[in-house]
C-alpha cells in the first residue's frame, strides 16, 4: 500500500464521519455552527489585513552596519568548463 492511498482513505473516512456527525444535528445548530465559523475565517482575514496597514517594530539588526566592508574582487571564471569559455582575445 502506498501512502498516497492510505492517507486518501484516511480522509475519506473523516469526511464521511464529519458529514454523518453534521446531518445528525438540528437545522439550527447547523446555522449556529456556519455562522461561527463564518466569524472566525471574518476576524483572521481582518486581522491579517489589518497588520499592511500597521507600522513594523524596527528591529535591530544582530550585526551593525558600520562593521560591514564590502570586498571587491575579481569574477574569476569556473574550473570546470573552461572549454566551454572561450578566452577574449585582446
Amino acid at each position: 500500500m502506498s501512502t498516497r492511498f492510505t492517507l486518501t482513505r484516511r480522509y475519506l473516512r473523516a469526511h464521511v464521519w464529519l458529514h454523518r456527525q453534521c446531518d445528525r444535528l438540528s437545522p439550527k445548530w447547523q446555522k449556529r455552527i456556519v455562522f461561527g465559523l463564518c466569524i472566525v475565517y471574518f476576524a483572521c482575514a481582518a486581522a491579517m489585513i489589518a497588520q499592511l496597514f500597521l507600522p513594523q517594530k524596527e528591529g535591530q539588526l544582530p550585526i551593525t552596519r558600520s562593521d560591514q566592508t564590502i570586498v571587491d574582487s575579481p569574477i574569476k571564471r569556473d574550473s570546470l568548463h573552461r572549454h566551454v569559455i572561450e578566452p577574449i582575445k585582446t
